[in-house]
């Protein structure tokens, strides 16, 4: 999956105006550059944001047209850029968009859907409009390329949050099976490395758009932060805490049970969905 990086920043090449050849003789003039016969313009773009395990997803398929008739187009390249205001960022360049990549002359063609991660997006920092700069060539090989105006990008569409859940085991909240929890000693054992895979299935709607999840009972309390699209409830979810630095204890492996805290916002001040033990497979390595 492409992921989308932020703040790029694009190198613009400067052509010095110099020659270190000869000079030209008397009466020497350069071809004029070879102009594309294709013309191909963006005629569209839809582009929609979606939460795909726990990263946030731009959904976007590009239509072009060739409108000038006289020459096929060939699309090599499409890159997509992303704005809202505030944060910028841009794919690089994608080179199979288009299947076939050929415009007939007088054509349309619509691009496949291309996927895009923002790792870095919030529910509040999401991208909101989207151009697209095609590369293209006409029959002969000669090269053209074309910028589109500004789109839209749809934002996820919430659900409407019900006014209250019961929280815990047997709760309206959520539930939560079995989980793991692995721990490495870091030599000379006074700390160590701990991990957790938690499987739940939340009821809820998360109204915050993040959920934070926290194991004790290993030395230090351990946590990760999840974003959901506020106000929907994600059901069947696996939270994986990574591996996180401890102090020491840890027990002994097999099946435990460790109180682990969910909350639907930051911890202090969020919601509390589960606060309860669970039975955990621990290894102590």
């Amino acid at each position: 999956m492409r992921r989308l990086p932020l703040a790029l920043l694009t190198a613009t090449a400067f052509a010095c105006g110099g020659s270190s050849g000869a000079p030209a003789g008397p009466g020497t003039v350069d071809p004029p550059a070879a102009t594309s016969a294709a013309t191909l313009s963006v005629r569209t773009i839809s582009a929609v944001t979606e939460l795909s395990t726990g990263v946030f997803r731009y959904g976007v398929t590009v239509t072009v047209a060739e409108t000038g008739g006289r020459s096929a187009a060939t699309v090599t390249s499409v890159r997509l850029s992303f704005t809202n205001g505030t944060r910028n960022g841009a794919s690089d360049p994608i080179t199979n968009a288009f299947t076939p990549s050929q415009i007939a002359a007088n054509g349309t063609a619509t691009s496949r859907r291309i996927n895009l991660d923002d790792d870095n997006a919030t529910a509040s920092t999401l991208m909101n409009s989207v151009t697209a700069t095609v590369n293209y060539t006409d029959d002969r090989g000669v090269a053209g390329t074309t910028t589109s105006g500004s789109f839209s990008v749809t934002p996820p569409t919430p659900t409407p949050a019900p006014a209250s859940c019961t929280p815990g085991p047997g709760g309206t909240c959520m539930s939560m099976s079995r989980i793991t929890v692995t721990c490495t000693f870091i030599p000379p054992g006074f700390e160590k490395n701990c991990s957790a895979v938690l499987p739940m299935h939340i009821n809820t709607p998360i109204t915050s758009g993040r959920i934070t999840v926290q194991v004790f009972g290993f030395g230090d309390p351990f946590r990760t932060v999840v974003m959901i699209i506020p106000n929907t409830a994600p059901g069947a979810i696996t939270v994986q805490i990574p591996s996180t630095r401890l102090g020491s204890g840890c027990g002994t492996s097999g099946i435990q049970n460790v109180l682990v805290n969910v909350v639907d916002g930051p911890v202090p001040g969020g919601r509390f969905l589960w606060g309860n033990s669970v039975e955990a497979n621990v290894t102590c390595n």
